[in-house]
């Protein structure tokens, strides 16, 4: 169940990575209508916290605000303007710095984390996300479109 959720994780993740060839739509339709499933918005977000937060965990990556991410997919999904989302995101106040806090937000994410080894999911990241080193420059890519 792990591998399947890395990996619809990998590709969500690609999506907002990949350039956007719908960057002129709207896409910012944030309600869910009875029998609507959720849009791709909202995995690629799920996606991208989920990749921000391995790359902290198991990479040794500086933990960085999780509200950047929310920034980031949400412009490329053609939202805007910029400084809407970021009060929206609330950068300093949604901020989870506390470690435990951040493992726990990734339990939500992949339940089974809990009962893997640290050496277990390095594994499971290697095969299925490219590892470390691609976490890092996905994680490196999303930090840089934040701060253009």
């Amino acid at each position: 169940m792990l591998k399947a959720q890395i990996f619809a994780v990998g590709l969500a993740a690609a999506h907002v990575l990949a350039p956007s060839l719908a960057a002129g739509q709207n896409y910012c339709d944030d309600e869910i209508e009875p029998g609507e499933s959720p849009d791709g918005k909202v995995m690629t977000m799920m996606s991208m916290i989920a990749r921000h937060l391995l790359a902290e965990e198991f990479c040794g990556a500086k933990p960085e605000p999780l509200a950047k991410v929310f920034v980031v997919v949400e412009l490329a999904h053609g939202c805007g303007p910029r400084s809407k989302l970021e009060a929206e995101a609330g950068l300093k106040e949604r901020q989870i710095a506390d470690p435990k806090q951040r493992q726990e937000f990734l339990e939500i994410i992949f339940p089974e984390i809990k009962s893997l080894s640290k050496p277990e999911v390095v594994t499971i990241m290697e095969k299925e996300l490219g590892g470390c080193s691609d976490l890092l420059k996905e994680r490196q890519e999303v930090l840089k479109r934040y701060s253009q």
